[in-house]
Formats: C-alpha cells, sequence, structure tokens
C-alpha cells in the first residue's frame, strides 16, 4: 500500500515492489535508484510464473518492474498472467536491449511504461507517473461503482413507486367496477322497469325514460373505457402483443387516425417474464399514444415490433407536425419523462427523433434478459 512519511522536510513514498528478475545485482541497482529518490522500498524478486501468480493472490503490490526476458519466462508472459484478471497493478518493463518494436507490442499488451537498464535514473520518475495514473484507475472505477449502484438502486425505487401506481390503478378500477358500473346496471334495470310499467301510458314519459337510459347506457360505456385504460384484462388473458394491437386499434378508432401495426413475432416472450413487464411497456406504449393524441396533429401512425434474440424494440412513427428535439423543455415534455422512467427501470433505452414538420419517431429498446 502505498503512504507517504516526511523526514527531515522530505517527503518519502512506501511502496511494496514486485520485482520480476534473475539478476541479484540488478534488484540492488534497481532499489538504490529508487531510495535515492525518495522511495521506501519493500522490494520481493521472484523469476517465475509460478512465483507471480502466488503472490499476485496473497499480497497487495503497488507496482511490478519486470526484466524484459528471463530463461523461462518473459515481460510478455508476465503480462498475459496479470491481465487475466482486472489488472489494478501497473506492470513496467526494464531491459538491457529491447528494439521499439517490442517496446510499442509491450504497451500494446498492457504495460504501462518501458525503461533501458542503462537509464535506470528515468524509473523513479516512471514508477511515480504509473502509481499516479492508476490511482486515479482505482478512484475512477470506484467511482463508477457508486454510480452503477445509485443507478441501480434508482432503477429499484422507480419500479417500486411504479407498481404501487399500478396497483392503486387496479384497486380504483374494481372500486369503479363494483360500485359504479354494478349501480348504472342497477338503475338501468329499474328504468327498463318503469318503461315496462308505464306501457306506452305516457308517450312524452316513455321519451325521457329512454334518453335517461341512453345516457347511461353511455356512462356504463365510459366507465368500462375507463377501467380496461387502467387496468386492461387483455394482458392477462391474450398476452402483451394482443394488447398492443388491441390498444392500437381502439386510438385508430378514437381518434380518426390510420394505424397499422408491423411486427416480426406472435407474442413477446422474456426469459424473466413477469406481468410488471407487460404493463410497464403497455404503459410506455399508452404514454406514446397519448402525446401524439395531444400534440402531433398526424393522419397516420405505424407501430413495429422487433423481437430478436437479445432485445425487443418497439418503434412508434407518426407523420405530424413533429418539434425541435433539442429545444423542449422539460416543463412542455411530461409524456417522454415519464416513459423514460419506465425504460430506464428495465434498463433499457428510449430514442426521440424529430424535426418540425416531419413527424415523430420514438424508439424504445429494452433488453430481454433484465426483463
Amino acid at each position: 500500500m502505498i503512504s507517504e512519511n516526511t523526514e527531515a522536510g522530505r517527503i518519502t513514498v512506501k511502496i511494496n515492489l514486485l520485482l520480476i528478475e534473475d539478476s541479484s545485482d540488478d534488484m540492488v541497482l534497481i532499489t538504490e535508484y529508487l531510495r535515492s529518490d525518495g522511495f521506501d522500498v519493500n522490494c520481493k524478486m521472484i523469476c517465475s510464473e509460478i512465483e507471480l501468480r502466488e503472490e499476485l493472490e496473497s499480497t497487495s503490490w503497488d507496482v511490478i518492474v519486470c526484466d524484459h526476458f528471463m530463461p523461462g519466462f518473459s515481460s510478455s508472459r508476465a503480462l498475459e498472467v496479470l491481465y487475466e484478471d482486472e489488472p489494478e497493478i501497473p506492470l513496467l518493463v526494464v531491459s538491457g536491449m529491447i528494439d521499439e518494436k517490442f517496446a510499442v507490442e509491450s504497451l500494446k499488451m498492457g504495460a504501462f511504461d518501458y525503461v533501458m537498464k542503462d537509464n535506470l535514473a528515468r524509473l523513479p520518475s516512471a514508477i511515480k507517473n504509473a502509481m499516479t495514473a492508476f490511482d486515479l484507475v482505482r478512484k475512477q472505477k470506484v467511482a463508477n461503482e457508486e454510480i452503477a449502484s445509485s443507478r441501480h438502486l434508482l432503477r429499484r425505487l422507480a419500479a417500486h413507486s411504479q407498481n404501487l401506481r399500478e396497483e392503486e390503478r387496479g384497486r380504483f378500477a374494481r372500486d369503479l367496477h363494483d360500485d359504479l358500473g354494478s349501480g348504472m346496471a342497477a338503475l338501468k334495470m329499474d328504468l327498463k322497469w318503469l318503461l315496462k310499467r308505464l306501457d306506452g301510458q305516457d308517450p312524452e314519459a316513455d321519451e325521457k325514460l329512454s334518453g335517461m337510459t341512453r345516457l347511461i347506457d353511455s356512462a356504463i360505456a365510459s366507465v368500462r373505457h375507463v377501467i380496461t385504460e387502467m387496468r386492461p384484462s387483455i394482458i392477462d388473458d391474450l398476452g402483451l402483443l394482443a394488447a398492443v394491437e388491441w390498444q392500437l386499434e381502439e386510438f385508430g378508432k378514437r381518434h380518426g387516425i390510420k394505424v397499422a401495426l408491423d411486427r416480426n413475432c406472435d407474442e413477446i416472450v422474456f426469459k424473466n417474464k413477469d406481468k410488471d413487464s407487460d404493463i410497464s411497456i403497455f404503459r410506455i406504449f399508452q404514454e406514446a399514444l397519448n402525446n401524439i393524441a395531444k400534440h402531433a396533429e398526424s393522419t397516420s401512425v405505424l407501430v413495429t415490433v422487433i423481437d430478436e434474440d437479445d432485445v425487443l424494440i418497439i418503434t412508434i412513427s407518426d407523420d405530424g407536425c413533429g418539434f425541435d428535439v433539442s429545444a423542449r423543455t422539460n416543463n412542455d415534455s411530461f409524456g417522454i419523462i415519464s416513459m423514460k422512467e419506465r425504460v430506464l427501470v428495465m434498463a433499457g433505452n428510449i430514442d426521440v427523433i424529430s424535426n418540425p414538420g416531419d413527424g415523430v419517431v420514438v424508439k424504445i429498446s429494452l433488453p430481454r434478459g433484465v426483463l
């Protein structure tokens, strides 16, 4: 582990150095150069692949310095062993003779630097540069892990929030069906009973009751539509793709827009399939259609569903007025934000492509293995 001490106003850098070398004289020379430059060196010399594997397994090393060629071992093989796992230790090559071609190959294989043995005075600065660079790599790795952990937590929180919303939708849909729906059905039966009792004796009352019956029929249809939108049972009964096709047809009828569905599969099946994934995808699709109805002023909508080996791609295209994506602000794009939140939960990707006058293309890519 690298540490620094201040002795007599001079900074001393403590390092654990693993030296792959078969010459004790070279070991003494290398450590002397390092100590003269302010390093407090804990050095161990090895000269075989077996020893290298043992040391990588058992000890934490700050830097590895490796001779280019030794009997039965080489820096190339040392780099291969080091890179079998993700390396967090810089390796520098030293050699009494090395041509430019091999030096370039060593760097390509992962060596941080190479130093000629007749210029070992450059080794301390090369090691400092290596340790600084790898320290930044380690910090970046930690930062990336923290970001990945935060994103994972965000997806879990978003998924939990969406599940709560879906549960609330389901409860509300059941309440509508059980209370309001059944109440209106009973009221309709009572009106029919009154019409039968009047038996045409009061034409004006008959007309009034018939009008009330039509209003109740319309209200019942509206309630059924709301219930279906809130919790489409077709997903449970026939599957996600059938629900998408039904929703698209209903959208076309309701808004007088020509719709078409192009697909390369009969059903969408994920490796870790559950109904929450189906609902999330259906809600994304619903939101895309809602955006078209509110903003697009389109006459036709084309939906494509491509089910590939490892990804589901859904594309919703319209021929409407389009918009400038770069100028869109968060305040007027809540529909897109909602879709992005759901796609984020499923570790997917969403692209919105549009220009004024060119319509809008929404492309959603969802990894099958995550869902």
